[in-house]
C-alpha cells in the first residue's frame, strides 16, 4: 500500500523511470553483445536481409527476444496506471480507433507533408536512392509494417496514452510536446551504443572524442527527429484523443522513413528539416490545446 501510495504521488517521474530503466536493461546489453559479435539484430536497415537469411544461431533469436521485449513505455503505463486504478480509462485512449474521418484525413495530410516533399526533392536533385538501394525490398512491405507496430508503435500506449495525458494535466501543449520530445528522445540513446563501440575500437581515434562524438550523433537525432515529432503527434493527440491514431502515425512514418530517408545522408537532412517544418506550421498556424472537461477543443 505504502508503494502504491507513492506512485500516485509522482505517477510521471516513477513512469519515466520504469520506461527508461525497463527498455535500457533489455536493450543496452542485447546491443552490446550483438555489436561484439557481430549479429544484425532486427531494425529498419536490417528487416530485409533477416528475413531472407534467417537469424545465425540460438543466441541470436535470443538477443532478438531481448530486443522485442524491450517495451519500457508500454510495461511502465500498465504498471503506474493500475497502480492510480486509471487502467481502463488508459486503455480506453490506447484502443480508440474511432477518430471519425477527420481524424484519419488528419493522420493521412500528417504523413503526405512529411514525405511527399522529401521524395520529390530528392527525385529532382538525383539523390533519392534507387529501389534496389532501399533498405526494406517492397515485397516485404506488410510483414516491415507489421514490425513497426509491434516494436516501436507499442510506445505509443506509454508516451501518448499515458505520459502526454499526465503532462497536459498541469502544462500547455507545447511545453508537454517539449518534456515528453526530451525524455523520449533520450530513452532512444541505447540505439547509438554499436556507433559507440565501433567509434571506440578505433585506435585513430581518443576516447573523449569517441564519447563526443556519439553524445552529437545522438543530441543531433533528437533536434533533427523526435522533437519536431513531439510537437506532431500532440497535434494530432489533441485533435483526436486517440493513442491509437498515434501508434499508426509512429509505425507509418517509420516504414516511409526506411524507404525514403535511411540510405542517403542527405535525404535523411531533408527529412528531419520537413519534421520541423511541419510542426512549426502547426505551432503557428493550427496549434490544438487539449480538450478539458467544461470547454471545446481550443484551436
Amino acid at each position: 500500500m505504502a508503494v502504491v501510495d507513492w506512485v500516485k504521488k509522482r505517477p510521471l517521474w516513477v513512469y519515466f523511470v520504469l520506461a527508461c530503466a525497463i527498455t535500457w536493461a533489455l536493450m543496452v546489453p542485447a546491443m552490446i553483445i550483438a555489436t561484439q559479435k557481430g549479429y544484425a539484430l532486427p531494425s529498419p536497415v536490417t528487416f530485409g536481409g533477416l528475413i531472407e537469411s534467417g537469424f545465425a544461431n540460438g543466441q541470436h533469436v535470443a538477443l532478438s527476444l531481448m530486443l522485442a521485449l524491450a517495451h519500457g513505455p508500454l510495461i511502465g503505463a500498465i504498471v503506474v496506471a493500475a497502480a492510480e486504478g486509471s487502467l481502463r480509462e488508459w486503455w480506453r485512449r490506447v484502443t480508440r480507433w474511432r477518430a471519425g474521418v477527420r481524424g484519419y484525413r488528419d493522420l493521412a495530410l500528417l504523413l503526405v507533408a512529411l514525405y511527399v516533399p522529401v521524395v520529390l526533392i530528392g527525385l529532382a536533385t538525383g539523390i533519392f536512392p534507387a529501389a534496389e538501394a532501399r533498405v526494406v525490398p517492397l515485397i516485404y512491405l506488410a510483414p516491415f509494417f507489421l514490425y513497426e507496430v509491434l516494436t516501436s508503435g507499442m510506445e505509443e500506449p506509454g508516451w501518448r496514452g499515458y505520459a502526454l495525458p499526465k503532462l497536459l494535466t498541469r502544462f500547455n501543449a507545447k511545453k508537454a510536446s517539449l518534456i515528453l520530445g526530451l525524455v523520449w528522445g533520450l530513452w532512444h540513446w541505447p540505439v547509438f551504443i554499436e556507433n559507440y563501440i565501433i567509434a571506440a575500437n578505433d585506435p585513430t581515434t581518443p576516447l573523449v572524442a569517441d564519447v563526443i562524438g556519439t553524445a552529437v550523433q545522438c543530441l543531433g537525432y533528437i533536434g533533427l527527429s523526435i522533437l519536431p515529432m513531439a510537437f506532431i503527434h500532440t497535434w494530432l493527440y489533441n485533435r483526436t484523443q486517440s493513442a491509437f491514431l498515434s501508434l499508426l502515425l509512429h509505425a507509418t512514418a517509420n516504414v516511409l522513413s526506411s524507404y525514403t530517408l535511411a540510405t542517403q545522408p542527405m535525404v535523411g537532412t531533408i527529412g528531419g528539416v520537413m519534421r520541423w517544418v511541419v510542426a512549426i506550421v502547426l505551432l503557428r498556424f493550427f496549434w490544438t490545446e487539449a480538450a478539458r472537461p467544461s470547454q471545446g477543443i481550443q484551436r
